[in-house]
């Protein structure tokens, strides 16, 4: 299945009734934009009962 940041969008605004689409987006955009900033800091990103995402160095792996 794929995830696309419209569904995301279309997911936080159905189940938020007192949010606007506009408000979806923005919340959307800033919990991505959140994530992105922390693994690119090199921390680990742990969403509890989800997953914990990090940034490993690929270079080293041969293919």
């Amino acid at each position: 299945m794929t995830l696309t940041k419209a569904d995301l969008v279309q997911q936080v605004y159905k189940n938020h009734d007192n949010l606007t689409k506009t408000q979806a987006v923005d919340a959307v955009e800033a919990f991505l934009k959140f994530s992105k900033e922390t693994l690119i800091s090199g921390s680990d990103l742990l969403l509890s009962g989800f997953g914990k995402f990090n940034v490993r160095d690929m270079s080293r792996f041969v293919f």
